[in-house]
């Protein structure tokens, strides 16, 4: 008898433990079952309003092209319910556009807000009847029909290529510089691929040759400013020639 006791007692034990373990495991599949269907639900809103802040060191979007924009690709919100999941369709939509750098678009009870940065652009390219910008990141940029930003040009025979790598380091070079900064604003690249600095006062043509050792050369051209100022304001020369290393040759107006 004693020993039938011990063996119910040990079969209800039993039995207890496994209806608590599956009581616990019924609980935390439900548990995770509420969270996926409804602690991850999405918010929604109905768009009543839109905020559009675009960085306003340049102006070549403006709010006009992002409607466009949302309207083409059918994303315009306005009067419709809208979630984080379609303001990230948004964002992503308006980052396509050739001149945005940064986009981000976020849902603030029914305002959609979107922010805005537009590429920076160094320089503007005329060549092979196309015009382009070069932009921050050493990449083409196009023109806008809404803005013509005042940077350097580089005329002439420029490839894509030279355009975003040797030339690129020499705007750089020059805009650094406070002195050719002021007084070179254009560039013209030869059919030989030689360069030409354009002056805004003084003798007009500045050629450099190649590109090779262009620092140094712009080196001499400066002691010699230094030396004899008047040459800055000339009405004498037309140009300088720095193609030959530590010389300088002066062609006379004609």
């Amino acid at each position: 008898i004693f020993k039938q006791f011990i063996v119910k007692e040990t079969t209800k034990h039993i039995i207890i433990t496994i209806l608590i373990w599956l009581a616990v495991a019924i609980l935390g599949g439900y548990c995770i079952f509420s969270i996926i269907m409804f602690g991850t639900k999405e918010k929604e809103y109905i768009c009543r309003n839109i905020i559009i802040d675009i960085d306003d060191k340049y102006n070549f979007i403006n709010e006009e092209d992002i409607t466009n924009v949302l309207k083409e690709k059918k994303l315009y919100p306005i009067n419709k319910t809208i979630s984080h999941k379609e303001a990230d369709k948004i964002e992503k939509a308006l980052g396509k556009m050739s001149l945005s750098k940064d986009v981000e678009c976020y849902m603030g009870d029914s305002t959609l807000y979107i922010d805005i940065t537009q590429r920076k652009p160094v320089y503007r390219v005329f060549s092979n009847n196309e015009s382009y910008y070069i932009d921050s990141e050493r990449k083409t940029m196009p023109t806008s029909r809404n803005f013509t930003a005042k940077v350097p040009i580089v005329l002439g025979h420029v490839d894509k290529i030279q355009a975003s790598e040797e030339i690129y380091d020499l705007v750089m070079y020059l805009e650094s510089d406070k002195y050719w900064n002021t007084l070179f604003k254009q560039i013209y690249i030869t059919d030989n691929k030689e360069i030409i600095l354009i002056s805004k006062q003084g003798i007009k043509e500045i050629l450099l040759g190649n590109m090779s050792e262009y620092k140094e050369k712009l080196s001499t051209l400066k002691k010699w400013y230094e030396q004899y100022p008047e040459r800055n304001c000339d009405t004498l020369y037309s140009r300088i020639n720095l193609k030959y290393e530590n010389l300088i040759y002066c062609t006379r107006k004609k």
